[in-house]
């Protein structure tokens, strides 16, 4: 059986460049042995922990309705949408003609016994 290989140790300028490339906030092995031997890099992991509990408690900001107007303004532009209609609303089957009153439509249905 292969051994494992081991991590090399970092110093305060390798952890910083580990954390650097990292997309979420998690620390290998080589990193954590570092930061519990270092207060200057615990200090500095604590203030980037308490930064990422932060920001996921920030909500996205909510876009002006004055952008919501340019956006649907370029999309009617290139055809994307349709322009809203500013006229009152029709209510389903309105000016149609009343259904007609058809043999079928005036039976009584039948029950089962």
């Amino acid at each position: 059986m292969a051994a494992k290989p081991r991590a090399q140790a970092l110093d305060c300028q390798g952890l910083r460049d580990y954390l650097a490339r990292q997309t979420g906030f998690r620390l290998n092995s080589a990193a954590r042995q570092h930061v519990e031997h270092c207060l200057g890099c615990q200090a500095l992991v604590s203030d980037l922990e308490f930064l990422a509990a932060r920001v996921r408690q920030l909500r996205p900001p909510e876009p002006s309705p004055a952008l919501w107007d340019k956006i649907r303004f370029q999309l009617e532009q290139e055809g994307i949408i349709r322009r809203e209609c500013s006229a009152e609303p029709i209510e389903v089957g309105a000016g149609m003609p009343p259904p007609s009153k058809s043999p079928a439509s005036t039976r009584t249905p039948r029950t089962r016994s």
